[in-house]
């Protein structure tokens, strides 16, 4: 949050008519360090989510945190990135239903085995 309030400073300290033909290449230049600074920002974001999401052992506490992301308000770049991974969260959730299923399937062929229900 600091880096974006330094940035939306640095526009609303600008000293000059924006609008004045005079200001423009100095506007300009304002302007190309706001949104570099922007993108700047944009990728640690990025990387923060990833590295976020990376440490997590279940699909359960991944999709708890992007729950928390969901919510915050942000640019498309970051949004997109969010999606992929929602859709990282599913695939691991459906990874982790079809081994449990796996797993209840054959502890129920063992009880049956064991119980004489099977030969």
């Amino acid at each position: 949050m600091d880096k974006l309030s330094y940035c939306w400073n640095h526009i609303l300290q600008f000293k000059e008519d924006p609008f004045d033909k005079i200001n423009t290449v100095l506007w300009n230049r304002t302007m190309e360090w706001f949104f570099y600074e922007v993108s700047l920002i944009e990728e640690e974001t990025i990387n923060f989510i990833n590295e976020s999401f990376k440490k997590l052992q279940s699909a359960e506490a991944a999709y708890d945190l992007f729950q928390k992301f969901k919510h915050i308000r942000s640019r498309k770049t970051i949004n997109e990135e969010m999606m992929k991974r929602f859709n990282d969260i599913l695939i691991q959730f459906t990874k982790e239903v079809d081994y449990r299923v796996s797993m209840i399937l054959k502890l129920r062929h063992r009880y049956m085995y064991v119980l004489g229900l099977i030969l």
